[in-house]
């Protein structure tokens, strides 16, 4: 909180020279320089890592920052001291809540989002936190967190998977807004 560094508790999901990695990658994927220091397909991800990360169990042990202080259930996710250099306009509103272990940016898409609209849902929380905020958050984290990986919807970049087959007939439909994608009357 308040932009201040504080340890995270994970579980080690990549190799452990991943960070003297990290750069020369993002060079590689014409991607250094970006906000977002993500990595596609990245080979610094060990085999048990990939298992962890894609059903977020990775993140369990930051129930320990939760009962220590340091971070909130819901709140903008903890960034790397090199992002939050990178922050311009209002995105520093960020810092004055308490980071959590889910949040809006999470719940509107995870990692289908870019740096704007991520920075932009984030700020809207800080702006807005509330318990009934934080209660829908949760809700809809407990419904997104194991699903598989999906694509972004074209009209409101909301997360667009295949639903079980006993919510809908639709073949895809968009978490965010109820609507099938691209042209989708729901879809705004």
């Amino acid at each position: 909180m308040d932009g201040k560094p504080f340890r995270i508790v994970k579980f080690r999901t990549m190799e452990i020279d991943a960070d003297a990695k990290l750069f020369a990658l993002l060079r590689e994927q014409e991607a250094d320089g970006t906000p977002l220091f993500k990595v596609q397909d990245d080979p610094r991800i060990t085999r048990l890592g990939g298992f962890l990360r894609k059903y977020s169990i990775d993140e369990l042990p930051q129930l320990f920052n939760v009962l220590a202080g340091t971070m909130s259930l819901v709140g903008p996710r903890p960034q790397r001291q090199e992002e939050v250099d990178l922050y311009t306009g209002n995105a520093d509103h960020r810092l004055g809540v308490r980071p959590g272990m889910t949040g809006l940016w999470q719940v509107s898409g995870r990692s289908n989002l870019g740096w704007e609209q991520g920075q932009a849902l984030d700020i809207a929380y800080a702006y807005n936190a509330s318990l009934l905020l934080d209660a829908r958050i949760l809700i809809r984290t407990v419904s997104v967190v194991p699903r598989p990986p999906t694509r972004p919807c074209a009209s409101c970049t909301g997360a667009v998977s295949s639903p079980p087959s006993a919510w809908t007939s639709r073949s895809n439909w968009c978490r965010n807004c109820g609507g099938s994608g691209p042209g989708a009357p729901n879809c705004s």
